[in-house]
């Protein structure tokens, strides 16, 4: 499993993006496992989805001493 910088198992989103090549995923929980797929489209349809990459988010930094 990679490491990823900050879809829940029971959700699922699909975003559609024109024009660019990078999305950012916010609002992501800390310490949970992510799966992301990605196709590209055009006017003669959409090609062949990516495989499948899952990620971990690293874990919460620790609260502060007090």
């Amino acid at each position: 499993m990679k490491r990823c910088g900050f879809i829940n198992e029971t959700s699922s989103q699909i975003q559609q993006v024109q024009g660019q090549t990078t999305v950012t995923l916010a609002g992501l929980l800390a310490y949970t496992n992510y799966t992301v797929q990605v196709a590209a489209s055009n006017r003669k349809g959409r090609g062949p989805a990516s495989p499948r990459l899952t990620c971990q988010t690293m874990e919460a930094p620790p609260d502060p001493p007090g």
